[in-house]
């Protein structure tokens, strides 16, 4: 649903954005292609500051896995593996892979993850155009892979 609101915010965006310039706005799916990456950059400058202020790496990726265990239903069944920190032009991010539980109790399988302490994204595979899905990936797919 968070999805869907991102993705229509986003639509209207690129359509008000063009109407008023009267020259040809970005689609929508490009727009999302920018989002997503301006908000890798933006954990990466996070994560940055964190170890700037002398927090550990351990304690980065400890913290960042709770942020993003509590996009959740229920945070407290979350499970990580091959969490590492991936670095780049913008500073250091989180990368691993998550699984959860759905609104059954049943765990959903594992789901790749950026993020920081502020956040994380989690890969989106929702969407019923696989376009869709890749561009809101793409930030994800750039330093995790």
């Amino acid at each position: 649903m968070r999805r869907f609101a991102v993705v229509a915010a986003v639509l209207a965006s690129t359509i008000l954005s063009g109407c008023a310039t009267g020259q040809m706005a970005p689609s929508p799916i490009d727009r999302l292609v920018t989002l997503s990456g301006q908000q890798v950059d933006a954990y990466a400058a996070d994560g940055k500051s964190f170890l700037d202020k002398g927090g550990s790496a351990a304690e980065l990726m400890e913290k960042t896995q709770q942020a993003v265990a509590n996009q959740l239903k229920d945070p407290g069944a979350a499970q990580f593996r091959n969490v590492r920190l991936v670095e780049n032009a913008k500073g250091t991010v989180v990368c691993g892979e998550l699984n959860g539980k759905n609104s059954y109790g049943a765990y959903t399988g594992f789901k790749r993850f950026v993020g920081s302490p502020s956040g994380g994204t989690i890969e989106s595979t929702g969407s019923r155009y696989a376009q869709v899905d890749a561009s809101a990936n793409y930030g994800l797919n750039l330093l995790c892979h």
